[in-house]
């Protein structure tokens, strides 16, 4: 009953994984796809990496020192999520050229 919780974030972290596939198969190939894509990727990593844990032998405090590592990838997906955001900004923002 307690990976319930998981559910929604996982399902959220697949959705933006997926669309983000999606536009990069239809040709889109901006970088802050990229960027929300990998963004996704490592922060779905400890949310799985806690799943995992919790069902290996001696459960989720036999096995605690690996949340740092796994952590650590969540914290690196926070930076390319950021990184995207600002890609996208610039993108949005960029001057266009006039039209005569």
């Amino acid at each position: 009953m307690n990976m319930l919780p998981l559910a929604w974030p996982a399902l959220y972290t697949i959705i933006i994984i997926g669309i983000c596939a999606y536009l990069l198969i239809r040709g889109l190939t901006n970088s802050f796809i990229l960027w929300f894509g990998a963004g996704a990727i490592f922060q779905a990593i400890p949310r799985f990496g806690y799943v995992v844990l919790a069902q290996s032998s001696g459960g989720f405090t036999a096995n605690r020192g690996w949340m740092q590592a796994f952590s650590a990838a969540g914290i690196l997906g926070a930076v390319c999520s950021v990184a995207g955001f600002s890609t996208l900004a610039f993108y949005l923002l960029r001057t266009q050229p006039a039209d005569s």
